[in-house]
């Protein structure tokens, strides 16, 4: 018989690991959400929620889990975090800036100005990137 020793290596790039465990808003996954948060990108997160929590069973081991998760720090900036485990060029650039615009959009109720729009960050769990792309950070 081989011993095989576990692995102790938490992968955030699993769909469903980050689904399952940071999409409700008990006190545990708040608590996992925030901390993760944190300890990767060094933010001190205010508050966190996740807009749609819900997980139609049907996309399970389906590429189409969609989670949006919306950070508020204690300097009052927004973040909007996603989970990719592929990046494949342009389409995937697109979805970002489509996904930052609708960030934007959610700040303002119909009364509100322009001007009180506060910038919007996004991060991006990636696994792999594409070959013509190994920045670790991109702006648009």
């Amino acid at each position: 018989m081989v011993k095989t020793k576990a692995n102790n290596v938490l992968n955030y790039c699993n769909d469903l690991f980050f689904k399952y465990t940071l999409s409700r808003e008990d006190t545990e996954s708040v608590y996992a959400r925030n901390t993760i948060i944190q300890r990767v990108t060094g933010i001190r997160v205010k508050e966190s929620r996740v807009l749609n929590p819900n997980l139609d069973p049907g996309v399970i081991g389906k590429k189409r889990i969609i989670l949006d998760v919306h950070v508020k720090d204690e300097a009052g900036r927004f973040f909007n975090l996603e989970m990719q485990t592929t990046y494949a060029g342009i389409a995937e650039m697109m979805r970002f800036e489509f996904y930052g615009a609708r960030a934007l959009n959610n700040q303002l109720k119909s009364s509100e100005k322009y001007r009180d729009l506060k910038p919007v960050y996004q991060i991006i769990f990636i696994e792999k990137y594409a070959w013509n792309n190994k920045n670790l950070i991109n702006h648009y």
